[in-house]
């Protein structure tokens, strides 16, 4: 197997690597996302001289059927044979996961001390509690739905406003989703989830939330004060986990919950950018200040 072939199979059809410099940074997209919603970002970090991969998790860019029948260990697994690539060719690695992607990075961060050397929580996806999720009654109903027996045949909408604070760019994403053929992936992932991807990431949640406090390398948080998805209690849970030392808090004022395609982006790459080199250097993070509603 060529080299080329081999970084085919760690991509997968819609993922994309970009080698560069001697520290690398491996992207993980959300549960029902795509490669592309890391897409900008990841250009932007190879720009300045960062390699980067960021591979499709099994089971997505298809139907919404076969994402239903996707394991969270076929996704763990993928991204730990992109780990062990990145970690046996540069200096330096550092996982970013995006929504209920970064729960995924977690878990990679705490299954792998020794290759992961920081670690990228983007609006992590502890409770899905944001305005867009509806009213706590409208939650409670749709969860006790989602484990009925019947709760199976449902698939979940995302609703206005989609993640994505600035009209321009989210115009952009709605027209994503209506180019996609009916239950298929649009280019920026599934417009709707079923109930099995939904439920695989509360799941994701409980475990990632157990062995946060755990992780061993310096970790960054980016966070919305407006995300629709994830209330400032996900922000919340990260900095009573993760000692202040050790952390390091960006807090976005104008943007919703898939922050790599809203307005504030490249202020979201130049703290990337900034957090991996300290990681290279080894320096001290600066106190972390409280995310708003602390």
């Amino acid at each position: 197997m060529n080299n080329r072939s081999g970084q085919a199979l760690l991509t997968g059809t819609h993922g994309f690597f970009l080698e560069r410099g001697e520290c690398a940074v491996l992207l993980v997209h959300a549960i029902g996302g795509a490669p592309a919603q890391l897409r900008y970002v990841g250009h932007q970090l190879a720009h300045q001289g960062l390699t980067v991969l960021c591979p499709q998790l099994p089971g997505h860019g298809e139907s919404i059927n076969v994402l239903a029948k996707s394991q969270p260990a076929a996704w763990l697994l993928a991204l730990g044979e992109a780990l062990d690539y990145l970690a046996t060719r540069y200096t330096h690695v550092v996982v970013a996961g995006l929504s209920d992607g970064a729960l995924l990075a977690t878990l990679l961060a705490h299954q792998h001390p020794a290759k992961v050397r920081g670690l990228v929580l983007m609006s992590p996806l502890f409770t899905r509690d944001g305005v867009a999720a509806g009213s706590p009654v409208t939650r409670w109903w749709q969860a006790m739905l989602r484990r009925s027996p019947v709760g199976r045949w449902f698939s979940w909408r995302i609703h206005h406003p989609y993640g994505i604070k600035d009209s321009h760019l989210r115009l952009q994403l709605l027209q994503a989703y209506r180019q996609a053929r009916p239950k298929m992936a649009s280019k920026l992932g599934h417009a709707q989830l079923p109930t099995r991807a939904v439920l695989q990431s509360q799941a994701l949640a409980h475990e990632a939330l157990a062995v946060l406090r755990h992780v061993q390398c310096p970790v960054l948080l980016a966070h919305a004060e407006q995300d629709d998805q994830a209330s400032a209690h996900n922000a919340q849970v990260v900095q009573a986990a993760v000692p202040p030392q050790c952390l390091d808090v960006l807090t976005l004022t104008n943007s919703h919950h898939l922050l790599t395609l809203d307005g504030e982006r490249d202020l979201l790459v130049d703290r990337l950018v900034r957090f991996v080199q300290q990681v290279r250097k080894g320096a001290c993070l600066p106190q972390a200040a409280p995310f708003i509603g602390l």
